[in-house]
């Protein structure tokens, strides 16, 4: 029997941060999108899926370091 339930599920980074959003802005799906928090570290991935290159290299221009969730970027794994 599967006793695991939604509140205990694994989720990937990028879940996590969305999950995350969400509670930051009270369970707005339309305040996360509209989200104009820039500085946050995590605000590219405030969707649920990870920047493109090029959403990447607007948020490095404007100065704005984003998180790395990739084992080979942060010198893990």
């Amino acid at each position: 029997m599967n006793t695991r339930t939604k509140s205990t599920a694994v989720l990937t980074p990028v879940a996590a941060i969305r999950a995350n959003c969400l509670e930051c802005c009270c369970g707005s799906a339309k305040a996360v999108r509209d989200c104009e928090l820039a500085s946050c570290r995590v605000h590219p991935y405030r969707m649920g899926r990870r920047p493109t290159p090029e959403e990447r290299l607007a948020y490095e221009k404007r100065g704005t370091r984003l998180a790395s969730f990739d084992a080979d970027e942060d010198g893990e794994g």
